[in-house]
């Protein structure tokens, strides 16, 4: 019995268990379904977080893929989101299809929301373990940052005089036109075209014209490494394989990830090969499959002083001349150079005929004008002399006023030193190096009392910054390279050849006098660069020739044993990227050698060097090396040991580095790291205490540990010092002389030596510090006084950058201009406390990404001083709630209280980019508390912050209402002066402007409007009342609404809207949007509300794209503004099931005498593209010759033919080039017969999935002749899935297409033969036939 009591109560506790667990599994289904749009909700929100981390960790893996680095991590974080989204778009079709069975809208299927809400549930998990995975940091891996661009400055020797500003006009309007791709730009040398093209490089850029803009130089002589060197270099992209060829496709496959690309080849001066340097080009948007497929332009610039050169060797579609300047330009150009006090000297009329003399070349006028700035007037009398009687030499092309006018400014050098160095470059070529430079002059013994090597560095820049001056080297703003115009370069090489005993051959023949003892006897230089050299003379006689220079084609070639037997004096050896077995004996006969060079070159056995006891200067950069010799441990005057990017070398013997006890420079950068601790098989950082001399250092240590103290001494004035595992050696990216990068992943305490380097330092980059809070207290109290960069990443224990507690840092950061912080995971500020007057007064560029913690940038007392700050970045922080916070924390004075009660300017600052930071409500907050719908409301800009020269304003994902409050004056608003507004993800925006702002856009060029989901129209009224007005926006050139699923209107109220410049409008993704100018009570509901009315004018409109808005039936108003969208050459429309035509008749003429490319996909109620009508009388006699060239059109579903009637007698298609109908199952035919027999341009035409064509070209009724078919250009021809088709044409024909190459036609076709010619049996043989069976 008790058994049986034991089971029952058993039994009944399993059965309220299991009613417990049926019971809370109903619960929770149906909670399930009551809490789905709550789910949907949370889910949203979380998606949002997840889509800006995307983007972020998408612009770190492009900025790696730059420098050649795989992500792998990172790449796989990116498949998995990727993936989720994919299944989130699903869900998202799920919950329309379950809308769309509610009954009446009152109710929904609660199985459907039940499955809704259990997926949702499992999609906010896994977006919440994708956001942990992305918060590691191992996605955040050390790329240095790129750059920052500002906006360019102009092109400092370009004059925007009459002459060149007309030209550039023009050639801008060849980059902006859809049918050219190559242009050239020819002159005569010296007449300015690379000044010029920079300057369309420049214009380009800041107008956003191109995704990719880059620039290099191809001379007489062109080097392909040396021209994908200059291409990655605009790119910031590192090249990493080692073969031209693997270097072109990793440059090609850089380029072709952007859409639009200009590259700029500058001096061509014979044919070159695109693919060799891996410049895309000829790719075509014919070979599209389908709408709304990405293509790549690629615009391709080219200079020459030759037309033929452009127009036969690289096919140039349009070719500009540049003249020589107007004789008033020239005088203003020389004015500007000299002063305007010549006009009114003694010195006017001869300047005048100096000007005269060179004949408008504004090379000529520049040198000269640098040459005779300051000097008498018996100085200006000679040199107009000279120039009026100039030598009869051979100038091999150069102008003689050219030639005289560079010979005599390299005359007036007031020093040999300047004039030896002079020379010196232009045996170093038109792009050699500083470094280069420095290690020729010290060998020469160049430069005059100078004692160390940075006295010697110092020398060099000064000479090159005077050389700059007097416009004999080109000013790059570079203080690393030494570029010389090409035209300086010929006539500097003919210098130095006549009158300096200097043979110089470069990419020609060896010296023909190589025997000639007399000859050879004074020669001084040898330099022989690209030389072909097939074989060196036994022994060189040349007792005075102190420098010899050899680059040759075949760089195996043998150096006889006895060669440097006749050069005793040699002081200057120089090998480049030669292989050598072994040197000659006779090289160790060099006993006054001072600098050896052999770099990038392969020496087997260089053991030879220790036997050189007078070098000084001493680079193998680049050698293939593995091991150091020990023989160079004798090299006791050795001051410069170069071996930076020895990728390979492995081992340097222990002491060998300790024994170079005058050594001043040593360079390893990129190269050896395997620094040992008790020198036991390796050298060790121990031995470089015993340099006492060295004050330049370039290393990497992998280990803080490995680094001894009191290494870095005073002494040490330049280096670049790498200490940690995860910098990328190869980087070459850097802005100062003072630079260490330091990684401590593990919490050790902060040596003196460390701390004392950092403290000097004036580029810092900081990587995983552990143990460290407070930057500035920990590491240099002083607080970094000449640090000019600062770059921290990934040290998640920092809570400030500097924090001043009971002290006052008076200087900290003084000399600072940029400040780069990312991932700084708990930094709850980056300053804290009081700081000095001087603190952050020079910065320029402030960049903040994914710091989580931080909810403002600066304290009100800090921004105040940021009187230099040119750019702000902050991207996805989570928390960040303002720009500028006022604080009042503890005791404050008056003074205190009055100045944060006061308003600021950032007089600089030019670009603001606010990016993913959800939190967000404005720039400057108070103190005082508010809630958040309060905060949210306030506009983003007030009076307390002023932006004089804000030009760029880039909004992303912000928690604001409104930007710009009406009552804001133009002054205070920074409206006036923006060029680019990038408003993104503001979801609570209703609208961008007020009518009163938006007269004040008079600078804009570019506004893009995306995502933002509550806007429902760009510029608002300021009240229902207002009368008729004119809104312009007199710059803009570019405009993209995108993705606003609430707009219905740009402008609504009695606006008229004039967009005078505008050359690009993208609108996307915008269903509700049915009219641009919507007038005050016009009822929309009608679907008879045209998208462009009377009230907007596109007079400069190039490029049109519409997509994606669903309630769009009428593209055209009958009554448009007369020069409206008269320029259009492209237009893109696609999505929209509502839309009845493109080409309404009264259209006609306005859109296709000028519309080249027309792209039509997706438009489910679409029946013809061309509405011809009736004509009137002023039509009737006119037949248009239309201008398109690509007709792309697809999945038009009840699209049965392209015209309403036979155009016949009204339009003409001569200029079509290719044409491509895809899955338009309705259509019947595609050309009437007299629309095919004039398409003699056609070179494409496809035709796929088209099931109801019967026939290609239609039968016109009345018609019976034979019609001849000459499709002369036409070389692709492809027919795909086309059941129904019968016929190309169902009666007799003849086809002509001699050009035919790539022939589709599936056999699969009922395609029958008509009486006569057949498809395929051509009157003229095909160059290639081929038939692909299905």
């Amino acid at each position: 019995m008790a058994g049986t009591e034991a089971a029952t109560v058993v039994a009944e506790k399993v059965a309220e268990n299991l009613v417990d667990r049926i019971f809370n599994l109903i619960w929770n289904r149906i909670a399930r379904v009551f809490k789905w749009k709550t789910n949907l909700k949370n889910l949203e929100n979380d998606v949002k977080r997840l889509v800006a981390r995307r983007e972020s960790l998408l612009k770190f893996k492009e900025a790696a893929d730059r420098k050649g680095e795989e992500l792998p991590e990172v790449n796989k974080w990116l498949k998995k989101a990727d993936e989720y989204f994919r299944e989130m778009q699903e869900l998202k079709d799920v919950e329309e299809n379950a809308k769309k069975k509610c009954l009446a809208g009152m109710c929904c299927n609660p199985w459907a929301r039940y499955r809704i809400s259990k997926k949702v549930e499992e999609y906010v998990k896994v977006v919440a373990q994708l956001l942990d995975e992305a918060g590691s940091s191992n996605f955040l891996v050390a790329i240095h940052p790129p750059p920052q661009k500002i906006s360019a400055a102009r092109v400092k020797d370009f004059e925007d005089f009459g002459s060149r500003m007309s030209i550039l006009d023009r050639i801008m309007g060849a980059l902006k036109s859809s049918t050219v791709d190559k242009i050239g730009v020819h002159g005569m040398p010296g007449v300015g075209k690379t000044m010029l093209t920079k300057e369309v490089a420049r214009q380009a850029e800041e107008a956003q014209l191109f995704d990719a803009v880059v620039m290099a130089s191809v001379t007489k002589e062109p080097n392909v490494r040396r021209i994908q060197a200059e291409i990655a270099d605009n790119l910031v992209l590192q090249l990493h394989r080692e073969s031209d060829d693997g270097r072109a496709d990793q440059i090609k496959a850089y380029l072709m990830g952007k859409k639009r690309i200009l590259v700029i080849l500058d001096d061509i001066w014979t044919g070159i090969d695109l693919d060799q340097l891996g410049i895309p080009h000829e790719v075509k948007k014919n070979e599209a499959s389908s709408i709304g497929e990405v293509h790549v332009q690629c615009k391709i610039l080219l200079t020459s002083r030759s037309r033929t050169v452009l127009s036969h060797l690289m096919d140039t579609h349009q070719n500009f001349e540049v003249g020589g300047l107007q004789d008033e330009e020239a005088w203003e150009l020389l004015k500007k150079i000299v002063g305007e006090e010549v006009e009114n000297s003694d010195l006017r009329l001869t300047a005048r005929g100096i000007v005269e003399e060179c004949a408008g070349l504004p090379l000529a006028v520049r040198t000269l004008g640098n040459a005779l700035k300051c000097k008498e007037l018996y100085e200006w009398t000679d040199a107009l002399l000279r120039l009026r009687n100039p030598s009869p030499e051979n100038f091999r092309g150069i102008p003689a006023t050219v030639y005289s006018a560079i010979e005599l400014s390299f005359k007036h050098l007031e020093s040999d030193e300047r004039k030896q160095t002079f020379l010196l470059c232009s045996l170093l070529g038109q792009n050699g190096s500083t470094d280069d430079l420095l290690e020729y002059g010290l060998g020469l013994g160049l430069f005059h009392n100078v004692s160390t090597i940075a006295d010697a560095r110092a020398r060099v820049l000064t000479l090159v910054s005077d050389l700059k001056s007097c416009s004999l080297l080109l000013d790059d703003c570079s203080n690393t390279h030494i570029k010389m115009h090409d035209i300086v370069f010929d006539v500097a090489t003919s210098i130095v050849s006549r009158d300096y005993h200097v043979l110089s051959l470069i990419d020609g023949n060896e010296p023909e006098n190589w025997s000639d003892g007399e000859a050879m006897g004074d020669i001084k230089w040898i330099s022989l660069q690209h030389a072909n050299v097939g074989e060196l003379p036994d022994e060189l006689d040349c007792p005075q020739c102190n420098l010899f220079s050899l680059r040759s084609k075949d760089p195996s070639v043998r150096i006889p044993e006895n060669f440097f037997r006749g050069m005793p004096n040699l002081r200057v050896l120089n090998f480049t990227k030669m292989h050598f077995s072994s040197m000659p004996s006779s090289i160790c006969l060099l006993k006054h050698l001072h600098t050896l060079r052999m770099s990038e070159s392969i020496i087997e056995n260089i053991a030879f060097i220790g036997e050189l006891m007078s070098l000084e200067v001493l680079s193998l950069s680049g050698c293939d090396l593995e091991e150091l010799p020990l023989q160079i441990g004798r090299l006791t005057q050795l001051k410069l040991l170069n071996l930076s990017d020895c990728t390979k070398l492995k081992l340097i013997p222990p002491l060998i580095l300790a024994s170079l006890s005058k050594l001043e420079a040593l360079h390893l950068g990129n190269s050896f790291n395997q620094w040992d601790t008790a020198n036991q098989r390796n050298a060790s950082l121990v031995e470089l205490k015993n340099l006492h001399n060295l004050a330049a250092l370039d290393l990497h240590a992998c280990d803080v540990q490995l680094v001894p103290e009191d290494l870095f001494s005073e002494r040490l004035k330049r280096y670049k010092i790498f200490i940690g595992e995860v910098w990328n050696c190869r980087d070459t990216s850097f802005r100062s002389s003072k630079i260490l990068k330091l990684e401590l992943n593990t919490s050790i305490s902060y040596e003196h030596f460390i701390c004392m380097l950092m403290r000097r330092t004036e580029e810092l980059h900081l990587e995983n510090l552990k143990g460290v809070e407070n930057i500035v207290s920990e590491l240099d109290a002083e607080g970094f006084q000449e640090l000019k960069y600062l770059y921290v990443q990934n040290a998640h224990e920092i809570q400030h950058i500097i924090k001043s507690v009971g002290q006052i840092h008076s200087h900290a950061f003084s000399s600072l201009e940029v400040l780069f912080l990312r991932n700084l995971k708990n930094m709850v500020k980056i300053c804290h406390g009081r700081l000095g007057e001087t603190s952050f007064r020079r910065l320029r560029t402030i960049t903040v990404e994914c710091c989580k913690q931080l909810k403002s940038l600066f304290p009100f007392s800090i921004a105040r001083r940021f009187l230099q700050l040119e750019e702000i970045r902050v991207t996805d922080c989570s928390n960040m709630l303002e720009l500028v916070k006022e604080e009042r924390q503890g005791p404050t004075n008056d003074i205190d209280i009055a100045e944060e009660d006061q308003n600021f300017t950032l007089a600089q600052l030019r670009s603001l980019k606010l990016q993913y930071l959800p939190k967000f409500i404005r720039l400057c907050h108070g103190n005082e508390e508010t809630n958040d719908s309060s905060s949210r409301a306030a506009p983003l800009f007030n009076e307390k912050i002023l932006f004089p020269k804000l030009e760029e304003l880039n909004l992303s994902l912000l928690n604001i209402e409104s930007i710009w409050s009406s009552q804001l004056s133009k002054k205070s608003c920074c409206i006036h002066t923006l060029t680019k507004l990038i408003v993104e993800a503001c979801d609570h925006l209703e609208y961008l402007f007020s009518s009163s702002m938006a007269k004040c856009l008079e600078q804009l060029t570019c506004l893009e409007i995306k995502k933002c989901k509550r806007m429902r129209e760009i510029i608002a009224p300021e009240n229902a009342e207002e009368m008729e007005d004119l809104i312009s926006f007199p710059k803009l050139n570019i405009l993209c609404i995108n993705d606003l699923h609430r707009l219905s209107r740009f402008c609504s109220g009695n606006y008229s809207i004039g967009f005078t410049t505008l050359k690009e409008l993208y609108i996307q993704y915008c269903p509700e949007l049915m009219g641009f100018v919507v007038n005050t009570g016009t009822d929309v509901t009608d679907g008879l509300q045209p998208l462009f009315n009377e009230k907007v004018a596109f007079p400069s409109l190039e490029q049109l794209e519409i997509f994606a808005l669903k309630k769009l039936r009428i593209i055209w108003h009958h009554q448009l503004p007369a020069d409206s969208f008269c320029k259009l050459k492209i237009l893109s429309i696609g999505c929209c099931d509502k839309l009845l035509n493109i080409f309404p008749s009264y259209m006609r003429a306005r859109l296709l005498t000028s519309v080249e490319e027309l792209w039509v996909g997706r438009c489910g109620s679409l029946k013809e593209i061309f509405e011809l009508g009736e004509l009137n009388v002023e039509e009737s006699s006119a037949v248009v010759n239309t201008k398109l060239r690509e007709f792309l059109f697809a999945h038009l579903p009840r699209l049965k033919h392209l015209w309403s009637k036979n155009p016949c007698g009204i339009l003409t298609f001569r200029n079509l080039q290719a044409v491509v109908a895809i899955g338009c199952q309705n259509l019947q035919s595609m050309f009437p017969a007299s629309v095919a027999m004039g398409l003699q341009q056609l070179e494409v035409l496809k035709i796929t999935g088209c099931l109801m064509m019967k026939e290609v070209v239609a039968l016109e009724e009345g018609d019976e002749t034979v019609p001849r078919f000459v499709l002369s250009r036409l070389s692709t021809l492809k027919l795909r899935t086309l059941p129904g088709l019968k016929y190309f044409y169902p009666q007799k024909h003849v086809i002509e297409s001699p050009m035919l190459k790539d022939f589709y036609l599936d056999l699969r076709n009922s395609f029958k033969e008509t009486e006569g010619e057949r498809l395929g049996k051509f009157p003229v043989q095909l160059p290639l036939f081929s038939i692909k069976k299905v």
